[in-house]
């Protein structure tokens, strides 16, 4: 066998192999036969010192076997030569979500011409990269057909061929309550409440409920950088919480901020009703003496009326030392240890 050599690469899908015979009496006829079809007579112009055969590829490895048969019924040995027929085509590789696909063969559509062009029959390997905040999930084809959960996929090159890499987002997006802060005190029954939301891909909503009542759709004017929500107060401490998701299904730590709404009214008193408040009743600490490291001295003021004693060392800072009912002597133990010492009396209403 002449042509074609061991490993030639041919890239048109016919070929007209050629090759020699000869034999010390006459040579009958030449046989050939590709990848294994069938035999067949090759062609000669002189005797079949030269033949020819004509053949119609497949593409990626073809082999061809030749014998010759002469006269006398002897065969040669069989002839065997591998060679490859290219077919190169674009590869179409989609990428869902966000990640690459490595090496960046492939189309990204029809109309992407710019795609590397890989041989038909041919073994490759693709891997899927995901990018910041995506992870990968699988590889399948142009109809959705799983073909494995590895990153690194391993395939034919075949005639219209779709691959596609998919990647899910898995980062949560963020939100923030800007107001109200927590334990912030606020005079009126409604409320407007604000705050910050955002995800690496997109948030679709921010969702808030207010003392636990159901959870509501926000509002926002700038595609949720900023969102805010109208709220009607209860009297006393009121507790928002909001949370965010985004559009491929994450949702966002649940944030919880709690303020207070204060209603003060007036005090009505009827006039057919008497307000009787009982006087103040001024304390007397007499007499007083100091002996043997203690104080003495005593209360003396309203009867009946309880008076708490307290004391200091620089008329700023008051203890209570004791509480009794008047009139009652107080002695203080501990008077001795200070270079001076106070003392006040508060009467108890």
């Amino acid at each position: 066998i002449v042509t074609p050599t061991a490993s030639e690469q041919w890239t048109n899908g016919t070929f007209t192999a050629s090759g020699r015979a000869g034999d010390n009496v006459a040579v009958a006829g030449v046989y050939y036969q590709l990848n294994g079809s069938g035999w067949t007579n090759a062609s000669t112009a002189n005797g079949w010192t030269n033949w020819t055969a004509s053949l119609t590829l497949t593409p990626g490895t073809n082999t061809l076997q030749a014998y010759a048969l002469d006269t006398s019924g002897n065969l040669s040995p069989t002839n065997t030569v591998s060679f490859e027929y290219v077919v190169r085509l674009p590869l179409t590789v989609q990428v869902f979500g966000l990640g690459t696909a490595n090496p960046k063969w492939g189309t990204l559509s029809p109309d992407d011409t710019n795609g590397t062009l890989l041989a038909i029959n041919e073994n490759y390997t693709l891997t899927a990269l995901a990018a910041a905040g995506f992870a990968f999930t699988n590889w399948t084809d142009g109809l959705g057909n799983l073909l494995t959960n590895r990153a690194t996929l391993q395939f034919t090159m075949a005639t219209n061929l779709t691959l596609r890499a998919n990647f899910v987002d898995v980062t949560r997006p963020t939100l923030s309550i800007v107001t109200p802060t927590a334990s912030e005190q606020w005079t009126n029954g409604t409320f407007t409440a604000s705050g910050r939301a955002g995800d690496n891909v997109a948030v679709a909503g921010v969702y808030y409920q207010l003392n636990g009542s159901g959870w509501t759709n926000a509002s926002t004017a700038n595609g949720w950088t900023n969102w805010t929500a109208s709220l009607t107060l209860t009297p006393g401490t009121n507790t928002l919480q909001a949370y965010a998701l985004d559009t491929s299904g994450n949702l966002s730590p649940t944030n919880t901020v709690s303020f207070e709404y204060v209603v003060r009214l007036p005090l009505t008193v009827p006039l057919t009703q008497t307000l009787t408040v009982d006087p103040i009743a001024p304390a007397i600490l007499v007499p007083m003496s100091f002996a043997d490291g203690q104080f003495a001295l005593t209360v003396s003021g309203a009867t009946n009326f309880q008076y708490i004693v307290q004391a200091s060392t620089n008329m700023i800072d008051w203890i209570s030392v004791q509480t009794n009912t008047a009139p009652f002597t107080y002695v203080d133990t501990d008077a001795g240890q200070f270079n001076q010492r106070f003392y006040r009396t508060v009467f108890v209403p």
